[in-house]
């Protein structure tokens, strides 16, 4: 995924036009998902790795 700012002042993601709505959308997902990927991996986890071996 490439996320940019053009020339036009324009969002761009993946050379597509993104209305400042949907890229706040996609932020706040993307922050989600890190906040998850961070509780999965907390140094305190008896599972670092985020994987279930079961």
């Amino acid at each position: 995924m490439i996320i940019e700012y053009d020339e036009d002042r324009c969002i761009r993601v993946n050379g597509e036009y993104v209305a400042i709505r949907e890229a706040e959308g996609l932020k706040d997902e993307l922050e989600l998902a890190i906040d998850q990927w961070e509780v999965d991996h907390a140094e305190q986890c008896d599972n670092p790795d985020g994987h279930y071996d079961d």
